[in-house]
Parts: C-alpha cells; sequence; structure tokens
C-alpha cells in the first residue's frame, strides 16, 4: 500500500495511520475529486472560546506531557485494518524516527505487501499496482508533514495558521475544531475534548496519484503502551459511504534501527543513487 501520507506523531494521535486510507480509496474508487476539507460549525462565541495555546497545552498534558514527548526518538506500530463493505482487511506496521523519517509496511489478503516511507528528505513508494516511484507535489508535502515525529507538540513555526473555530458535537462529544494550515499549505480541522482535552478526530484531505480525497476520522479507546496515551481505534469515513477501520495492536518506542528508513535498491535507482 503505497499512497499513505501517514502521521507517525511521537504520540501517535494520528498514528501514522491515516494514509493507509489512501491506498485503499485507489483500489476501491470511492470518493476522488474532493479538494477541500469539510469546515466545521461553530458553536460557541469567540469570546467563550479559549486560544489555541491553552487547547494545546491541554492536550499534550492528557496524553502524558511534553517531557515525555520529547524522550521518545521513535516507534513502531503493529495492527490491522478492514473496509467490511468491500471485502478488504489486512496488517500493517508503522515505523517513524525523529525528527523526521517514516515507513509503513501493509498486506492486503490476495493483494501482497506495500510500502510508503520518507527518508527524511526523499518520499516514496512501492506497490503491486505502481511499483516503484518517488512523491512529488502535494503527495511529497503531505509524508514530509506527517513525518514530522513531535507534531503532537504543535510548534507554532511549523504552521500558518492555528485557529479556533468554535464548539462542535464530534464522535458524540463537545469539542474544540481547531483549523490547523502547515507551511506547505496542506490544512485540517481537529477536534479536541473539551472535557478530557484528547483529540476526538481530524476532517482534511489525504493527496494521493489519484487526487485529493476527504476524510473524517474519529479517534477513540485511548491506551498506553509504556508511552503516552495513543487512540487504538480509527474509523475513517471517505467517499461514497466508505468506512475504514484501523486497530493498533502494539507500539514499542525507543528501539527503531536507524537502517530502518534506507532507500530500497529499486528507490535507489530512481533517484540515481
Amino acid at each position: 500500500m503505497s499512497r499513505f501520507g501517514l502521521t507517525a506523531r511521537a504520540g501517535m494521535k494520528q498514528p501514522a495511520l491515516a494514509g493507509v486510507l489512501v491506498f485503499l480509496i485507489a483500489v476501491v474508487g470511492g470518493g476522488v475529486g474532493v479538494h477541500a476539507a469539510e469546515s466545521a460549525q461553530q458553536a460557541a462565541a469567540a469570546e467563550d472560546l479559549p486560544d489555541v495555546t491553552a487547547i494545546i497545552a491541554h492536550y499534550i498534558e492528557a496524553v502524558g506531557g511534553e517531557e515525555l514527548l520529547r524522550s521518545l526518538t521513535s516507534s513502531h506500530a503493529t495492527g490491522s485494518f478492514s473496509i467490511a463493505s468491500q471485502g478488504l482487511d489486512g496488517t500493517l506496521e508503522v515505523f517513524a524516527a525523529a525528527p523526521n523519517k517514516l515507513l509503513v509496511l501493509t498486506t492486503i489478503a490476495g493483494m501482497g505487501e506495500s510500502v510508503t516511507g520518507f527518508s527524511g528528505e526523499i518520499g516514496w513508494s512501492m506497490d503491486p499496482t505502481m511499483g516503484p516511484r518517488l512523491l512529488q507535489g502535494k503527495e511529497l508535502d503531505q509524508i514530509r508533514d506527517q513525518a514530522d515525529f513531535y507534531s503532537d507538540l504543535y510548534d507554532p513555526a511549523t504552521f500558518s495558521v492555528m485557529e479556533v473555530l468554535g464548539i462542535e458535537d464530534f464522535g458524540g462529544a463537545n469539542c474544540y475544531a481547531v483549523r490547523f494550515v502547515r507551511l506547505s499549505g496542506l490544512e485540517a480541522v481537529e477536534f479536541f475534548e473539551v472535557g478530557n482535552g484528547l483529540i476526538r478526530g481530524m476532517k482534511n484531505t489525504q493527496e494521493s496519484i489519484m487526487g485529493s480525497i476527504a476524510v473524517t476520522t474519529f479517534l477513540s479507546e485511548y491506551r498506553e503502551f509504556g508511552g503516552p496515551l495513543v487512540p487504538t481505534m480509527i474509523v475513517q469515513e471517505f467517499g461514497m459511504g466508505q468506512t475504514a477501520e484501523i486497530s493498533l495492536v502494539t507500539v514499542e518506542y525507543n528501539s527503531v534501527p536507524d537502517a530502518t528508513f534506507d532507500l530500497p535498491t529499486e528507490i535507489s535507482v530512481l533517484v540515481g543513487g
């Protein structure tokens, strides 16, 4: 599965799994051609809302605190995914390392294994359909942004816009809807639960070779695996009523060898190495 654009974060709030959907949509052929995430509905007067800094601080504390997040240097997650309506299911592994390296391996039953990576400079993918290729344009921007290992800390220097839109019911909870625009121009609306500070999900687009796909992601069943709290159930809605379910099984930290992110021979050939 090569069209990932994943979000590998230290706290793994979108545990490098969002982009799994990009390849799955290419397989099922749904929802391509939507170029913007839906706007959040405002439901509170601006003077009643906390500022972005307070919302982010609450989130960081909720998942374990800044000191814990900064103590992590790599992560390795395993899990499974399915799109029941299409009869698709498979397994995945996600490797990430500071400051910005990412590798995702997925296997769909009956279709084989696919891999997507970001070396810190080069974004690439290999899958049974497209073969080896280098990511370019928005796909490259996306995987570069999402490979930011410490993005759970929401460094203001990496965003051009960080604004609170209002309070909205999202996933059955009252949430602050916060719009983030990266310096790359890619944007998302993320939903932070008012009570506990955890992220309940987001609305954004996933970039793929087929175009932009509007996606709504719901996060739940937070657990800790010897590190920060991690959502172990990820449900993503896209296209013509399609739903993907992603389940995390294990997460390990600070044990990924540097060689994990070396470019495969097929990709080195493409870059002239």
